[in-house]
């Protein structure tokens, strides 16, 4: 199908019933920042579970953030960005990772934050995040009661729900060690049963590295 019909086929559709989507976008195509959301808001459906994926050069963090702000019922998020290497334009970004960060019930931030019903997270893609980022959201899913922490209708934005987090992150050049604190929290949530397999991996010529095997990474 060309990508002008899929643009036109989202434009168009009503699909009320929809609990799962799937995007893959093709190389060079237009990300369909207006389409995407269109068929949402206009089907006015329920979806659970997000996977968007292929080659996202052309889609921006202020894109996704704006799909996801009207999406509040998602549980699976996937996103595999493995075509973009300018990581200063990576769609997984410090700003992203912290809308999706829970916010501790002890904190007075009010943050209009992303997916309050998020169970599930996956990414694939070159790592255009810092770990401290990274190491916030992993860390809030394993504090103040961790995994099911009771649902706060006053402050959804405490709401945790999160009981798995994936990451799977390439290297375009050599990989930024990760710090002694973010690797600590990595470890409490891979204790936890919430950072899991495929856990956190970076390739370097096709050689897979697993952290949590290192006592030192540097």
């Amino acid at each position: 199908m060309h990508p002008s019909e899929v643009v036109t086929m989202l434009n168009l559709s009503a699909l009320p019933s929809l609990e799962r989507f799937g995007y893959d976008s093709g190389s060079r195509i237009s990300f369909p920042n207006d389409a995407i959301p269109s068929i949402f808001n206009r089907s006015r459906c329920q979806l659970t579970h997000f996977d968007l994926c292929g080659d996202l050069r052309n889609g921006k963090t202020d894109d996704l953030i704006s799909i996801l702000s009207d999406l509040p019922t998602i549980t699976h998020f996937k996103l595999q960005d493995i075509h973009n290497q300018r990581l200063n334009k990576s769609i997984m970004s410090d700003q992203l990772l912290r809308r999706l960060t829970p916010i501790r019930p002890s904190e007075s931030i009010h943050l209009d934050r992303l997916l309050p019903r998020l169970e599930s997270l996956e990414f694939i893609g070159y790592k255009g995040f810092s770990w401290s980022c990274l190491a916030g959201l992993v860390s809030a899913t394993t504090t103040d009661g961790g995994p099911n922490l009771r649902i706060t209708p006053e402050r959804p934005e405490c709401t945790n729900s999160i009981r798995r987090i994936s990451f799977r992150v390439y290297a375009a050049g050599k990989m930024e060690p990760i710090d002694a604190q973010s690797l600590a929290r990595f470890k409490a949530a891979h204790r936890a049963g919430i950072l899991r397999c495929p856990l956190l991996r970076w390739y370097f010529g096709g050689q897979i590295i697993d952290p949590f095997l290192w006592d030192d990474l540097s």
